[in-house]
């Protein structure tokens, strides 16, 4: 072979592998795995002009309009993320630290004032404040002067409650306060058949405020002791009844207060 062919026949394999890298680089970039702007599409451009005037086979040539086909598909995916970045502001991290490194010390300042919006004040003690707080902790009169202004009244030891205030109160003793938990729970049951729940306030809203109350305190035992659990759905609590009670972990109960007041009694009565 002479080596005038030999060069040339070099010359071609090197540009065969060199636009099957082109190719290989595009494949990789459709399938996610890199950057459409990995590639530097001029100089893969650059390199397919290279060699297209030596192509004389119908191999080569299909080679180089594979080629051609695959950065176009490239070039559409470098438009496509540029118009989503320019939809959400985005900006490339390099090109916003390449302006900021431009940018000389005044501009910087002036872009920092402009932008700034503090949300804290910090007041610093001057002169004048100081002798405002002397002034005021010097005609403070003493503590002891400032309580005999105070009207207190006399101290009551607490007294022991009978049997009889328990059970006017609407308190039984400890059997009959079980038989009553036992006939909420069941009420509860009944009425939440068909939707496996009940409406908290519909449930506890009875004929008087008291009532209501004494109820509520009744629920707020069943729900402790995992007999229900409470739920909130659709903006309302809800009370579902357990078949069978759930005992809670001591460390994993929450303590949820919901107010009852006569107003609040009124509006779901």
């Amino acid at each position: 072979m002479k080596p005038q062919a030999k060069r040339n026949r070099l010359y071609l394999a090197a540009g065969r592998r060199e636009i099957r890298e082109v190719l290989q680089t595009c494949q990789a970039i459709e399938d996610r795995k890199f950057n459409p702007f990995l590639l530097d599409v001029g100089r893969a451009i650059s390199i397919l002009r290279k060699y297209f005037d030596d192509w004389k086979i119908f191999e080569d040539l299909c080679l180089d309009a594979q080629a051609i086909n695959r950065l176009s598909r490239v070039v559409r995916l470098q438009n496509s993320q540029l118009r989503f970045q320019s939809g959400s502001l985005y900006t490339d991290p390099e090109l916003l630290q390449r302006k900021v490194e431009l940018l000389s010390a005044r501009r910087l300042a002036e872009i920092f004032v402009g932008s700034w919006h503090p949300i804290v004040e910090l007041e610093q003690l001057t002169t004048s404040t100081m002798k405002e707080a002397l002034g005021y902790w010097s005609m403070l009169l003493p503590y002891e002067e400032r309580r005999k202004r105070l009207a207190f009244a006399g101290l009551v030891e607490p007294l022991p409650i009978s049997q009889n205030e328990i059970l006017r109160a609407g308190f039984a003793a400890e059997k009959d306060f079980s038989k009553h938990l036992e006939g909420v729970w069941e009420e509860m049951k009944a009425k939440s058949l068909k939707k496996k729940m009940v409406e908290y306030w519909s449930f506890i809203s009875q004929k008087s405020y008291a009532e209501t109350v004494r109820k509520a305190y009744l629920v707020s035992f069943l729900v402790t002791y995992g007999y229900a659990s409470l739920i909130r759905k659709g903006g309302k609590l809800h009370l579902k009844p357990n078949e069978a009670p759930q005992p809670r972990a001591i460390e994993g109960t929450v303590s949820f207060p919901i107010s009852i007041t006569p107003e609040r009694w009124r509006e779901v009565s």
